[in-house]
């Protein structure tokens, strides 16, 4: 069975931001257990969205979390010789420079995906 949202609770509103609204929203696990969890939104499907988010977040960061430092390191040097590999191959010096602003971009864009959440504290 997926989680369900069984029940929203409309809280308040924002006092930091208008037009946001604050939602308690409570899902069924799949375990049958029931977590009531907060959510803000601009309505209730922003509100939703965002919650769903933040799993999306949760279980990206779990599962590079467990991965072993190592393997990291692996992907890098592999990364870099494709692209020395690249460079000595088309003898073509900005290869290695697009090769390493890709690596920065992807790095960013992971790093702002994940930090964005929607925690209530």
């Amino acid at each position: 069975m997926r989680r369900k949202i069984i029940n929203v609770t409309y809280r308040k509103e924002s006092n930091a931001f208008p037009d946001w609204l604050k939602y308690e929203i409570t899902i069924l696990n799949s375990e049958g257990e029931e977590e009531i969890v907060p959510a803000y939104g601009k309505d209730l499907e922003d509100a939703i969205s965002r919650i769903k988010h933040d799993e999306r977040v949760n279980r990206f960061e779990n599962a590079a979390n467990s991965i072993n430092p190592f393997i990291y390191l692996l992907l890098w040097v592999t990364f870099m010789s494709g692209i020395v590999g690249l460079h000595y191959m088309l003898d073509e010096p900005l290869v290695i420079l697009y090769g390493l602003i890709f690596a920065v971009f992807s790095i960013t864009l992971i790093q702002w995906w994940t930090q964005y959440r929607n925690i209530d504290k």
